[in-house]
């Protein structure tokens, strides 16, 4: 009987320490997020998180935020990719580089400005402005972009974002049309991806 319990006591032991373990790679793998969101509450008016709207084609736009700041739009895309990353605004593959590994990947900075340029042309407000947001896990070794923000200055920078007074109460009207859009397009997609 002794055995049974000394058995059960070690399985319980051995349980919580990998429950632990579990809690601390998720509490990792998810810390950029947790601090994406936290940033973004203290500096925005308005979110909308994966938002879909047409591309003035037969096709759809995708975008992981649009913030409402004070008197301004913000059009961004979040990058997950890790490691040293080399690119610029007219080259049309970037690369990342870690543990001696290379990967590619398009320039993140295209569909952005095609998203801005859209919802620009869609709501016939200017005041819309886009960024490419990379993670916690990255550097820049050469040049970092215009437009590119890394977490670190994420805080600082969406401040440098706000708009003027002057255009308030029209980025709050676009605001609501962009909205409206976005809710109408992804009814739209909607029913274009079922059978």
């Amino acid at each position: 009987m002794q055995s049974f319990w000394f058995i059960a006591a070690l399985i319980g032991g051995a349980l919580l320490i990998l429950s632990a373990v579990l809690y601390s790679i998720h509490l990792r793998r998810t810390s950029d997020n947790r601090m994406i969101k936290e940033i973004i509450t203290r500096h925005c008016e308005a979110v909308e998180h994966d938002a879909t709207f047409s591309d003035g084609l037969d096709g759809y736009l995708f975008v992981d935020y649009l913030m409402l700041l004070h008197g301004k739009i913000l059009v961004m895309k979040v990058m997950t990719e890790r490691g040293y990353i080399f690119g610029g605004d007219g080259i049309d593959e970037w690369t990342s580089v870690k543990n001696n590994r290379t990967g590619k990947f398009n320039n993140p900075l295209k569909d952005t400005l095609l998203s801005v340029q859209q919802i620009r042309h869609a709501l016939k407000f200017d005041a819309v402005e886009a960024c490419v947001l990379f993670g916690s896990q990255c550097e820049f070794p050469k040049n970092m972009p215009q437009g590119v923000v890394r977490l670190a200055d994420f805080d600082a920078e969406l401040e440098s974002y706000r708009g003027s007074s002057d255009t308030d109460e029209a980025a709050r009207d676009a605001w609501e049309q962009l909205v409206a859009l976005v809710h109408e397009e992804r009814q739209n997609l909607h029913v274009d991806l079922q059978p």
